[in-house]
């Protein structure tokens, strides 16, 4: 079986080792992932 993993608290210990910059960047990173999923999916064409 696996282990469950919390994510959060992983997430929290890597963000704890960075500068503030740092952490803005992966921030704005996130942002333009989501951003880019988001326009992604709305190409999705649509077959019935």
């Amino acid at each position: 079986m696996k282990t469950p993993v919390d994510y959060k608290e992983t997430i929290v210990k890597e963000l704890e080792e960075l500068s503030p910059e740092l952490i803005q960047e992966v921030v704005d990173f996130v942002e333009f992932l989501k951003e880019k999923k988001r326009k992604n999916l709305t190409r999705i064409p649509i077959c019935f």
